[in-house]
């Protein structure tokens, strides 16, 4: 395999690994997923063009070269996802060199073959930790959040229901749905109206098919979400806010997706 070959097929594995661990953690920064990539296929790079320094190739190297690339990626993340996110990258890691390592023995001319064999299935392997991770969640549970906008902020009481699975289309972000009327003061009026003639800058439309019904939502990045443990304010995954159109049952003001029932949301 020439060294041209080996860096794109390491970069393109790294960049799967990387990213598809952000996303699980909830807060993707792709700058940062794509100058780990790099970073990480240098090292690569650099303990395959000087291998007669046994040490960078060693067990202890390749970890440390791993919790440096997890902090590259979750540098700009909360404390929890830091955990997390390192957490995610070396088990993600530990996969899919494990994957690799077969496809070469099955496929030892490498190249380009070896990418479109292996990126797929690492691919599928890594989600299925978020899979079993979604499914081990608790079934319902209720939580604060605070939504902040550039006009101001507002409280609200939702509801964890694992049956939401809705995410923005675009970014692939999960949504939190929340009633019309508790948005009232962080948007502007005309952004709260149903259906709009036309969606406002940075809004997008989602289908849902729940609460009673199939309809659309237009859904917001909001500036920020915080969601609240005790006393302290801690902040959410990425998401989006959805406007549900119509009013929610008198005891829920908001919808929130699984990831608030994973547990290290609330560390």
């Amino acid at each position: 395999m020439s060294i041209e070959t080996f860096l794109l097929t390491n970069f393109v594995m790294n960049l799967t690994v990387f990213a598809i661990s952000a996303r699980i953690v909830g807060h993707i920064r792709w700058l940062r997923v794509i100058i780990a990539s790099v970073v990480g296929s240098g090292y690569a790079a650099a303990a395959l063009l000087f291998g007669q320094h046994a040490w960078l190739k060693g067990i202890p190297a390749q970890i440390i070269s791993l919790i440096i690339l997890a902090l590259i990626v979750f540098g700009s993340s909360p404390v929890r996802c830091r955990r997390i996110g390192t957490f995610m990258i070396l088990l993600s890691a530990l996969i899919a060199g494990g994957i690799m390592t077969l496809l070469k023995r099955w496929i030892p001319s490498g190249g380009a073959l070896l990418i479109l064999a292996g990126w797929p299935v690492i691919t599928a392997s890594v989600f299925l930790l978020d899979i079993w991770k979604s499914e081990s969640a608790n079934l319902s549970d209720k939580v604060t959040l605070r939504i902040s906008t550039r006009m101001g902020s507002c409280e609200v009481q939702a509801l964890v229901d694992t049956g939401n699975r809705l995410h923005e289309p675009l970014s692939g972000l999960p949504v939190v749905i929340v009633g019309r009327r508790s948005l009232q003061g962080i948007l502007d009026s005309s952004c709260l109206g149903y259906p709009p003639s036309r969606l406002p800058p940075g809004f997008r439309l989602i289908h849902y098919g729940a609460l009673g019904g199939n309809g659309q939502m237009h859904c917001f990045r909001p500036k920020s979400v915080s969601f609240k443990h005790g006393k302290q304010w801690n902040e959410a995954p990425d998401m989006w806010v959805a406007i549900y159109p119509d009013e929610l049952p008198s005891h829920i003001e908001a919808v929130a997706p699984p990831v608030f029932n994973q547990p290290f949301s609330k560390n």
